[in-house]
């Protein structure tokens, strides 16, 4: 795919596994890999040999995936120096294995009949939206179900709920040893418990992450009135009016829409169905923006999000919206995940062996979703950051056949030539090519960048 060799080699400079020929072999995996996003081992692979070390490397005992993922994190710290703030969005997906045949330690996912597992990635992101790596990676079984009655009675140590919590600590303990960058944690509706703001609340360090969360329930907070985060909200003064862009979807284009704003100080009380040690009431600012008058086919945009950070005028408000509107790269990289990279299709047979690939296919998801970013907000950068000259002159001979080839070449008009290889229009109203279209041009591209080593490799020589 891309200069992989070069990137692989700064990327996972750090890999420690506990094997040197470990390690080597992680870097061919990784290649393979990149090369060619969502293939088979054997498809990937050049002769026999290489598909049996890859099953061997999965299998090995000494391979486990916070090993694999260790130097890409550190990779990701190092691209979030210089940045004062980094957003830092989490979300879970299900990763399903269909097959017929049942796989040890892997659990029921969307239904007791399904099996596979759930991850729970964390993701860097710059807050002009570059994505700069996965921070965290959380992935665990589900049990069988049982009696879900006193489910609101448990602890949250008991509940998958924790994973919340467990992403919030590994940010704290990245801000701890980078005080110079400061995290902001992004969640959705799911990550609206009362027990990740009494983390936040109870943390005792000098440098600790923000959160920013979409309200989904309406908490009691303390007022003479007895009232409830919503209608405090909803109660205070619009402070202004403001114009977005909503996202076109499959079957709607994109349309504008005008919000009205509203924000205000609050303190929630603690939950009274469960006993939380320490609990005490905390104080949070709510943000609310709302659709005027939305077309009567169209669900409005209405949202209202909590944080731990101070919100006293319009700046800060309009801040924190755009900083939550980044959570939907994590959505992205699950869809680079599925799509691209294919991961449930993977054929790996044990638990052991699905997670170690599992990780390997979200550092390649990360590095996708990176480079369709960059091609389209920075396509003035020059090509030869990403891909390799080889690559560089096939491309330009497929597309342009005769004419010569230029000194510089540009990052998004590359990125553009390689989406119509995989089959994008490029028609005024199309606008920048997904991460799909580039992949298919990408992979067509790695075949005719292979044919064309095979056919400009010299001769052998014998005698």
């Amino acid at each position: 795919m891309t200069n992989s060799s070069d990137w692989i080699m700064e990327e996972f400079a750090t890999t420690n596994i506990g094997d040197t020929r470990l390690n080597e072999r992680l870097n061919m995996v990784m290649k393979s890999f990149i090369e060619k996003p969502g293939e088979s081992i054997f498809a990937i692979s050049k002769q026999w040999s290489d598909a049996k070390g890859a099953y061997r490397f999965f299998s090995n005992s000494k391979v486990k995936m916070e090993k694999i993922l260790k130097p890409h994190v550190e990779s990701t710290i190092r691209r979030s120096q210089g940045k004062q703030i980094v957003l830092a969005p989490s979300d879970t997906t299900d990763v399903i294995y269909e097959w017929e045949r049942e796989i040890k330690k892997l659990g029921p996912v969307v239904n007791q009949h399904s099996q596979g597992f759930m991850a729970h990635p964390t993701l860097a992101v710059s807050t002009d939206g570059t994505p700069l790596g996965i921070l965290d990676l959380q992935i665990w079984t589900r049990k069988k179900q049982g009696d879900l009655k006193d489910r609101k009675l448990r602890s949250i140590k008991d509940k998958e709920s924790i994973k919340w919590i467990r992403s919030y600590r590994s940010l704290c303990a990245f801000e701890s040893s980078n005080k110079n960058i400061h995290f902001v944690n992004i969640c959705d509706r799911e990550g609206d418990i009362y027990e990740l703001f009494f983390e936040h609340h109870k943390t005792n360090l000098e440098h600790k992450p923000d959160l920013l969360i979409r309200s989904s329930w309406d908490r009691r907070i303390v007022s003479e009135n007895n009232e409830m985060i919503w209608e405090r909200v909803s109660s205070q003064e619009i402070f202004s009016t403001y114009t977005i862009i909503v996202p076109r979807r499959k079957d709607k284009p994109s349309r504008k829409a005008e919000l009205e704003l509203r924000f205000c100080e609050l303190t929630i009380r603690p939950p009274r169905n469960r006993d939380i040690k320490g609990a005490e009431n905390i104080k949070l600012y709510a943000i609310q923006t709302k659709e005027i008058d939305p077309p009567k086919e169209e669900d409005p945009v209405s949202w209202t999000l909590l944080t731990t950070m101070p919100v006293f005028n319009f700046d800060d408000a309009i801040e924190k919206i755009e900083w939550y509107l980044n959570r939907w790269m994590i959505e992205l990289l699950f869809k680079a995940l599925k799509s691209c990279c294919n991961t449930e299709a993977r054929q790996l047979r044990t638990a052991h062996r699905l997670k170690n690939a599992v990780a390997i296919d979200f550092i390649i998801a990360w590095r996708l979703l990176f480079i369709t970013f960059i091609g389209r907000e920075c396509p003035e950068l020059p090509a030869s950051l990403v891909f390799h000259e080889d690559e560089l002159k096939v491309l330009h001979i497929k597309v342009n056949e005769n004419k010569p080839l230029p000194e510089n070449q540009n990052l998004g008009k590359v990125i553009l030539q390689i989406a119509k290889l995989g089959g994008f229009m490029g028609r005024n109203s199309d606008g920048f090519p997904g991460m799909m279209v580039i992949l298919k041009g990408l992979y067509i591209l790695n075949q005719l960048t292979s044919f064309w080593k095979i056919l400009n490799q010299q001769a052998p020589t014998y005698g």
